[in-house]
């Protein structure tokens, strides 16, 4: 068993700060380390970390049940830093070969290389998903396609308060999985909010594209990469044109449904039944198209301020007719919906 005393102590007001008697404090303990480890190096192979010992200002290292060195390291003593990270501090404390030897804390064992201790700390990771919907869990860092889609998947991000604040992950579609056609959605979990949207999608059919996403360690998720073509600041210009992927609202056959322009202008819709269509409450336009289909059943219109004249809609299957939806604020501050129905045959 070896002592190595560290006489470290804060310096006065003014002087070199707190961070360079640490850093001194623990290459002299690496310095200690590495010549005991030159000796002993069979002594190294599962270093970890123990709890202090009955000295208050002492932390030990050990291998297995043979203790070879003490140290009393003023940084974790004092409370400057905390023990659990002690491991990010001290560096290799010996080497065998071409290794070297890391000490580690928190469950985590010991292992030759610096990039696998990296990723068992999930500093980095990778993991990937074929042609299938995925649900990322708590460890994922950077999530990647692996095989080319064919049909329209979705990623599901797990619960924003599973991971800490300020956690980002990564969605790249290595393998141009992603098309016009076989899109992968980014979507949360059911309640959850992504950009303060409650149950928010992220569409992207880019092939080749990435994304990025960090979590506020509560509720919602933020995508800040790639970022907006436009932002909320406004007089903005934009140059060329674009393709949109409509927000398809599914098969409605009874109930009713309360269309959302955050969803996106164009949206569609199966009538397989009789079914009402509330005004939206948000400021914004809609496209709706329908598409009848052998159940189809009367649309009622409800909560809409103006119908606008038009044409009248119907239940023949296979007939097809867009509703325009405007939701408009005026000046007092109420909001005034109107509807517009045009056939499509």
């Amino acid at each position: 068993m070896r002592k190595v005393t560290l006489g470290v102590t804060p310096t006065p007001q003014g002087a070199k700060p707190w961070n360079d008697w640490v850093i001194n404090a623990l290459r002299e303990l690496e310095t200690a380390s590495n010549q005991y480890a030159t000796s002993n190096p069979s002594l190294l192979g599962n270093a970890l970390l123990s709890s202090p010992s009955a000295s208050a200002n002492t932390y030990m290292l050990f291998s297995g049940a043979t203790t070879f060195s003490f140290a009393s390291i003023s940084p974790f003593s004092q409370g400057l830093l905390p023990l659990t990270t002690a491991a990010a501090w001290l560096s290799a404390i010996g080497a065998q070969g071409s290794g070297s030897y890391l000490v580690t804390t928190n469950n985590l064992s010991d292992v030759a290389s610096a990039p696998t201790s990296r990723k068992n700390l999930n500093v980095e990771s990778r993991t990937t998903f074929g042609d299938a919907n995925y649900s990322m869990v708590a460890t994922d860092k950077l999530i990647a396609t692996s095989v080319v889609f064919t049909a329209p998947r979705t990623l599901t991000l797990v619960s924003a308060a599973s991971v800490n604040p300020g956690q980002i992950v990564y969605v790249i579609d290595e393998a141009d999985a992603v098309g016009a056609t076989n899109t992968l959605t980014v979507a949360v979990q059911s309640g959850q909010k992504l950009n303060g949207v409650t149950n928010g999608t992220f569409l992207n059919d880019a092939t080749g594209s990435g994304m990025a996403f960090e979590s506020d360690g509560s509720s919602n998720w933020f995508s800040f990469w790639p970022r907006p073509v436009l932002s909320e600041n406004g007089q903005q210009y934009l140059y060329g044109g674009f393709s949109e992927v409509p927000y398809s609202l599914g098969t409605i056959s009874s109930g009713s449904i309360t269309p959302n322009p955050l969803n996106n202008l164009k949206q569609t819709l199966i009538n397989g039944g009789a079914f009402t269509l509330n005004a939206p409450t948000i400021v914004g336009d809609i496209e709706l198209y329908i598409t009848n289909n052998a159940s189809a059943g009367t649309i009622t219109f409800s909560g809409f301020t103006k119908q606008w004249a038009g044409d009248i809609l119907d239940t023949t299957n296979g007939h097809e007719f867009v509703i325009f939806i405007y939701c408009f604020k005026n000046n007092a501050g109420s909001v005034k919906t109107s509807y517009l129905i045009k056939a499509m045959q």
